[in-house]
């Protein structure tokens, strides 16, 4: 997987990644309420989430998607606009590290 992925990964930046993968999961009781203490019943499934990643100089994250065929920079900057799509979760995420005090690099 990490060979494919640091190929795939090659097409589109420069550098050596590093590589992150977690399991996805399926809860068999239908809630998803383990973050708030509730009670769950999930089981890992054989599909996963994979990042690939390599710091940049600049500010901005640069972030591909397979899945949606698309490749967006998000300006860590100016990174407090919802634009209603899939990145959005990568923005919020680096948006709640930063309001922690977590300075990200690009």
């Amino acid at each position: 997987m990490k060979t494919r992925i640091s190929k795939k990964f090659q097409t589109c930046f420069t550098g050596w990644p590093r590589i992150f993968a977690a399991p996805g999961r399926v809860n068999l009781i239908g809630e998803h309420t383990d973050y708030n203490d509730g009670f769950v019943f999930p089981m890992a499934i054989g599909y996963y989430t994979t990042i690939a990643i390599v710091p940049t100089d600049d500010r901005k994250l640069y972030i591909r998607s397979e899945q949606m065929g698309e490749l967006i920079a998000i300006d860590l900057e100016q990174n407090s606009q919802r634009r209603s799509h899939w990145s959005d979760y990568i923005a919020g995420m680096a948006w709640v590290l930063e309001q922690e005090g977590i300075r990200l690099p690009g």
